[in-house]
């Protein structure tokens, strides 16, 4: 990866899984830990967790674990699928933590990075696969002020450096989803 993101050449047919998301709303919000402090810069973001920590979404995890799937990727098969594949073209060794995420339009990730905890130092292979989006929804990455940016496209998938300050601004109409897949290629 060159600097702070790269889009990959890979797309995906995100079609299935939209229309899995849209027959099983109750996946969305079940694990509220990244929204409930009010400072959290993803308390405007609407989350969907796959994939993570056996006892749940802790605030802080600073011990190795082994990710475990949550019952919500029962009722999206297709994000499995397109993971498998996402795994196969980056040769990862370990599948960590997975999420989807929604922004609404007018709503934003506010500036932060995930240095610190012990899963996003290990799992350093990040990718999203744009599932929905707008020409408004603007991807920031670097340090504020003189951040690099991007768009993307449903079924695009780009890899990106979670360790520098990055953010997300959908100024579009429409939602912007998203689907995260931390990985190790160690």
């Amino acid at each position: 990866m060159n600097g702070y993101f790269e889009k990959l050449p890979l797309t995906f047919d995100v079609a299935p899984l939209l229309a899995e998301l849209d027959s099983a709303p109750w996946v969305w919000n079940r694990r509220r830990e990244r929204r409930e402090f009010p400072d959290s810069p993803h308390r405007d973001v609407d989350d969907i967790w796959l994939r993570f920590h056996p006892a749940g979404l802790p605030r802080t995890v600073q011990e190795p674990f082994f990710s475990v799937w949550y019952p919500e990727s029962e009722a999206l098969s297709d994000a499995k699928r397109i993971c498998s594949d996402v795994i196969h073209f980056v040769r990862a060794t370990y599948l960590g933590g997975i999420l989807i995420t929604r922004i609404p339009p007018g709503k934003r990730v506010f500036s932060h990075h995930d240095r610190g905890p012990w899963h996003a130092g290990f799992h350093e292979t990040k990718v999203y696969v744009a599932l929905k989006s707008n020409e408004d929804c603007t991807n920031l990455f670097g340090p504020i002020g003189v951040e690099e940016s991007f768009t993307m496209a449903a079924g695009e998938v780009w890899q990106f450096n979670n360790q520098v300050f990055h953010q997300c601004l959908n100024d579009g109409g429409s939602d912007r989803i998203s689907l995260i897949i931390s990985m190790s290629c160690r």
